[in-house]
């Protein structure tokens, strides 16, 4: 905040933690936002120089190379599985839903993997009562792709949390690049999705809508990975700001 100027502002999954009459904003040539709750926020305050950029995410094989890891379900598992692959704390992270989840599909099978909070803890130890529940602990994003390989139905329950009201959820499109298809809450941080996939406020619409999205055709999945694969791509990422920037820059050249 006390440097001259300031090129770019990509802003952080808190829309709270900067003002717009703070300095980083107002001293910004052109500031970036993950979602549109976020450029919303903000762009009542700087129409011209606020921007949609979902954040750059690498994907591909070189990425999930690694297949030494392997996902050992217990014997009777249900064949169709959904779950979550990534960092689950209960406060952003809607564990009684997905509890709920688990009692009323017992026909499903249901997966964890990743770290939690201590409350997060205490939701795993009551799961494991459920026959058609199963955790995997971390493990590196390259040791990932048996987990993934195992969900039909990928499940975003986030929970409402202002500190990530401006975050994109990218599990998304980890989610798509394996070909499972995903349901979220509807949340300030899950506003990109609709469209795409199916967002739901209320827990029975949210079931329901699950077991349909598990039937969603490969062609559907192929085509909505690609909207966000395009979107996140690192490159493009760079690419288009560099455009903005450089435009304005000549914009205030020839302003002079």
């Amino acid at each position: 905040e006390k440097l001259p100027y300031i090129d770019l502002f990509s802003t952080f999954d808190d829309p709270y933690r900067h003002q717009p009459q703070g300095s980083l904003c107002q001293k910004a040539s052109q500031i970036l936002c993950q979602n549109s709750f976020a450029l919303e926020r903000l762009r009542s305050d700087f129409p011209t120089k606020t921007h949609l950029f979902l954040p750059p995410l690498e994907l591909g094989e070189h990425v999930y190379q690694d297949s030494r890891h392997k996902l050992r379900l217990p014997k009777k598992f249900p064949d169709k599985v959904m779950g979550y692959i990534g960092s689950f704390g209960s406060l952003g992270f809607d564990l009684p839903l997905f509890e709920r989840f688990v009692r009323e599909l017992p026909d499903w099978g249901f997966i964890l993997m990743g770290r939690t909070d201590r409350e997060g803890q205490q939701s795993l130890n009551r799961l494991r009562s459920y026959a058609n529940f199963f955790y995997e602990p971390w493990a590196p994003r390259e040791l990932t792709r048996a987990a993934w390989k195992q969900l039909d139905v990928s499940l975003l329950l986030y929970r409402r949390l202002s500190s990530q009201d401006g975050a994109f959820p990218t599990k998304v499109s980890e989610s798509l690049y394996f070909g499972t298809p995903c349901v979220a809450t509807s949340v300030p941080k899950t506003a990109d999705l609709e469209g795409f996939c199916p967002r739901e406020s209320q827990p029975e619409a949210l079931l329901d809508a699950a077991i349909r999205t598990a039937s969603t055709p490969p062609e559907q999945v192929e085509q909505v990975f690609q909207h966000f694969a395009n979107e996140s791509d690192p490159l493009r990422y760079l690419h288009r700001a560099a455009e903005i920037l450089q435009a304005t820059k000549s914009l205030n050249q020839n302003s002079g």
